[in-house]
């Protein structure tokens, strides 16, 4: 009898302790997904540089005298021919009254001297530079110059007041063979094609140059989707059946990664999960 007593109590005091062995079901598992898609490893580089005039044209004082009446606005497009000044004789028994001083050439005005200023003879009076002939001197990486030949032609773009911002595009014309120790930069001089326009380019302008790299498509993936330290990425089998793949990491794209792996392009993966899931566990996909 007593045997049988002990025996009711020791069951008794096990029968908890086995309930709380027992485990509690795992919650489902939600996922959020999207497809596996290639695209561009290596995204366009851009070159920056300022815009400075290859062909200027000084405009010189015929005589000795006072500047009467400035005609034109520094930044101004003229024509050939037209008036930018009035120049009188400092002699008034000079020979010649008051001059009419005339542009050159076509193009822009981005100096001229003030009304009321004496001047000497052949002293510069003006500085115009063509309108459509512009160049820019960028600096490129040696990573960079694998991609650049000369006369190459490549997009380019600057931005104005007057006309917003305007496609061009940009010749190489010289690769510098000195190398900045200090930056490992190379200077590359582009000039600039003004087709269709170049309205509204100016020295000192900011200009940017697209350098496309050589197309290589891939796989690009969020840091946030891969699991075990970056080395394994889940996606879903028919009948959202969770599976592990490993996968191998490249370069780093910000908050992106160049990802290696096994997988078709096409593929649903997962991107988000409430919990991880275990090999061969079905989930239940959520929409974003």
């Amino acid at each position: 009898m007593k045997t049988i007593t002990l025996l009711a109590i020791m069951f008794t005091l096990a029968a908890p302790v086995a309930r709380a062995e027992e485990k509690k079901p795992e919650k489902p598992v939600d996922v959020y997904t999207t497809q596996l898609k290639k695209q561009r490893i290596f995204e366009p580089t851009e070159l920056y540089g300022f815009a400075k005039a290859k062909a200027r044209k000084g405009v010189f004082a015929p005589f000795a005298g006072v500047v009467n009446k400035v005609l034109v606005e520094k930044g101004q497009t003229v024509r050939e021919g037209e008036p930018l000044l009035w120049l009188a004789p400092h002699d008034t028994g000079y020979a010649y009254k008051t001059h009419v001083v005339q542009a050159p050439a076509a193009g822009i005005v981005i100096s001229i001297a003030d009304s009321g200023k004496k001047v000497d003879a052949a002293q510069e009076l003006a500085l115009m530079v063509k309108s459509d002939a512009y160049e820019v001197v960028v600096q490129a990486s040696i990573d960079d110059l694998r991609n650049l030949r000369p006369n190459e032609i490549l997009a380019a773009r600057f931005e104005s007041r007057s006309t917003g911002k305007s496609q061009i595009s940009a010749r190489v014309v010289n690769i510098s063979p000195a190398v900045n120790i200090a930056s490992n930069t190379v200077d590359v001089t582009f000039d600039l094609v003004c087709e269709p326009t170049c309205e509204g380019l100016r020295e000192g302008a900011i200009v940017t140059i697209t350098m496309e790299r050589d197309p290589v498509m891939g796989y690009r993936l969020p840091y946030s989707y891969l699991h075990d330290q970056l080395t394994r990425l889940i996606y879903l089998k028919e009948g959202n059946i969770a599976s592990w793949v490993d996968v191998k990491t490249g370069r780093n794209f910000g908050n992106e990664i160049e990802v290696f792996l096994d997988l078709a392009e096409g593929t649903t993966i997962v991107t988000g999960v409430s919990r991880t899931p275990k090999e061969g566990e079905v989930v239940t996909v959520k929409e974003p």
